[in-house]
């Protein structure tokens, strides 16, 4: 059984000129049958001293930022921009080429090894038969630790947070070209602007692809806690815990009802 990669019309890899990340994100990719990508490289911002990320306007401290202010994702700099920027390029890419579903990768994805074939293959067949806009590879699921059940391996996300790994329906690309037409008044990173949008959004569950790197601010706030921190633990955490929270909401209600009645 080989995975079903051939349902997506095409695969972007968003990345950067001479990025050391191509050459294991290659032999990744190689690994779980992943071959028909694109590579698209984009030109990244300049690089600023840390004094100059400081006391910059822009920057906004951003190295001496908390992790709840790192989390809720309030700061969006220059990098965050051109990061949405080069995404919704990808995105306008794929429609104007008038393909139907996309995946959009940043260099830094990683599947788990050993890939689950038969789950993905499931996955894929669900894609093809019912209405979605967005579909996670890897998430966090943040701040509403709320998921929905819909079949074994796929749950319903409220507000996930992470864009290294998702698939575009064409009215789920429509809807995204539509939000980037005026970006530029409010620009947010670009998973906050996914997850807060009342879009279909779906997610493998669990989660199979993860980023090989923290990310640099999640990184440094978590630099002052007792214990080290990695990013792919706290997807994990807010991964299973947004499916069973719900779960215990329901018992609970159920048990309350079921109390008072009798």
């Amino acid at each position: 059984m080989v995975p079903n990669w051939k349902f997506f019309d095409a695969k972007y890899v968003l990345s950067t000129p001479g990025s050391k990340r191509q050459e294991s994100l290659k032999e990744n990719f190689r690994l779980i049958g992943l071959k028909d990508y694109e590579i698209v490289e984009f030109k990244p911002t300049k690089k600023y001293t840390k004094d100059q990320l400081n006391n910059s306007e822009g920057g906004g401290g951003r190295l001496d930022q908390s992790l709840l202010s790192i989390c809720k994702h309030d700061i969006c700099d220059d990098t965050c921009q051109n990061i949405a920027k080069n995404m919704f390029t990808l995105i306008k890419k794929g429609y104007d080429a008038g393909h139907n579903n996309i995946i959009i990768f940043e260099d830094d994805a990683r599947f788990s090894l050993p890939f689950k074939v038969k789950r993905f293959n499931k996955v894929v067949d669900w894609l093809d038969k019912n209405n979605w806009d967005i579909f996670y590879l890897g998430y966090c699921q943040w701040p509403i630790l709320v998921s929905w059940i819909v079949t074994q391996h796929i749950v319903k996300l409220t507000r996930p947070y992470a864009a290294h790994a998702y698939c575009l329906s064409r009215q789920g690309m429509e809807k995204i070209l539509e939000v980037s037409k005026y970006y530029d008044k409010l620009p947010q990173h670009i998973d906050k602007i996914y997850g807060k949008k009342k879009w279909n959004k779906y997610g493998i569950f669990p989660a199979i692809c993860f980023q090989s790197e923290d990310p640099a601010l999640f990184k440094k706030a978590v630099e002052k806690l007792p214990i080290k921190l990695r990013f792919k633990s706290l997807s994990r955490f807010t991964e299973y815990s947004s499916v069973i929270i719900p779960i215990l909401i329901i018992l609970i209600i159920v048990y309350f009802l079921i109390y008072n009645f009798y």
